[in-house]
């Protein structure tokens, strides 16, 4: 969990805060009795970190284009995961079972 959180916030922190005026991040974990619900919610530019294809992780990785291994390893990780832009900012959920086997799938609603 912390290296997924820590994928999407500096992400946050590197690429969404130019031209805000106050940018602004909050967090907050809830424990649930299948897991942990982590909400991000930020000021920032528009961005929906899991509208991206996986990147191509086969073939040499000199040649590979850069970036979005940091948001695939967040899917990979969180057992769910979800993104809306809600007035005015975005909001991610992201959901971490306490359970060994998981499935990821996008759909938090």
């Amino acid at each position: 969990m912390r290296i997924a959180l820590e994928e999407l916030l500096v992400n946050i922190v590197s690429y969404g805060r130019a031209d805000v005026v106050n940018p602004r991040i909050e967090v907050a974990l809830q424990r649930t009795p299948a897991g942990l619900e982590v909400f991000i919610k930020d000021n920032t530019r528009p961005f929906d970190p899991f509208a991206r294809d996986d990147p191509e992780l086969d073939g040499d990785p000199d040649e590979r284009a850069i970036g979005g291994l940091g948001v695939f390893l967040v899917r990979q990780l969180a057992a769910a995961y979800a993104y809306r832009r809600v007035d005015g900012q975005n909001q991610v959920e992201l959901t971490f079972s306490l359970q060994s086997d998981h499935t990821a799938t996008r759909n938090l609603e």
